[in-house]
C-alpha cells in the first residue's frame, strides 16, 4: 500500500458528548480507505472545510510550537472557558506536556487547515492502523 495516496476528506463527524472527532477517508477516485479518529479531544479547530479537500499531512508537534502558531486563537478560547491557561506560554506547555496531551496541526490541499488538541489519534488506512508519520 503506499503510505502517502491522496487522502480525501470525504465528511468529519465531531461527537461532543463522547469528545471523539473522525475523518473518514477515500482514496481520490473515490474508494473507502479508512478513517483518522481523535479520542478525548480537548479542543479543535478547522478552517476551509470544502469539497475534494485532501490531506497533505497530520503531525504532532510540540507544545512550544502549538502554542507560538495558535496564540491568536488560543487566547480567544480562553475567554471561552479553556482550561489551559494561554496567556502563559511556559504554564501553557507544561500543562499540556502534564496531561500528555497531543498538539495535532492538520494541512490539505485548497487552504483546508486546521488543529486538534487530544489523548490519543488513531489512523487506519485499507484495515491497517499507521501512524500519523506515514501521512506526510
Amino acid at each position: 500500500m503506499n503510505p502517502n495516496p491522496k487522502l480525501n476528506i470525504e465528511k468529519y463527524e465531531v461527537d461532543l458528548e463522547e469528545n471523539v472527532i473522525t475523518f473518514h477517508l477515500v482514496e481520490h477516485e473515490g474508494t473507502k480507505l479508512g478513517e483518522a479518529v481523535f479520542k478525548r479531544v480537548w479542543g479543535h479547530q478547522f478552517s476551509n472545510v470544502l469539497s475534494g479537500n485532501y490531506v497533505v499531512s497530520i503531525k504532532e508537534c510540540s507544545p512550544e510550537e502549538f502554542h507560538k502558531k495558535y496564540t491568536p486563537i488560543l487566547e480567544e478560547y480562553q475567554q471561552c472557558g479553556f482550561p489551559f491557561n494561554a496567556y502563559k506560554p511556559a504554564e501553557f506547555c507544561d500543562d499540556i506536556e502534564r496531561r500528555s496531551l497531543k498538539p495535532i496541526i492538520i494541512t490539505g490541499q485548497y487552504g483546508f487547515s486546521g488543529w486538534v488538541l487530544c489523548e490519543e489519534i488513531r489512523i487506519t488506512l485499507g484495515g491497517s492502523e499507521v501512524s500519523y508519520n506515514e501521512i506526510t
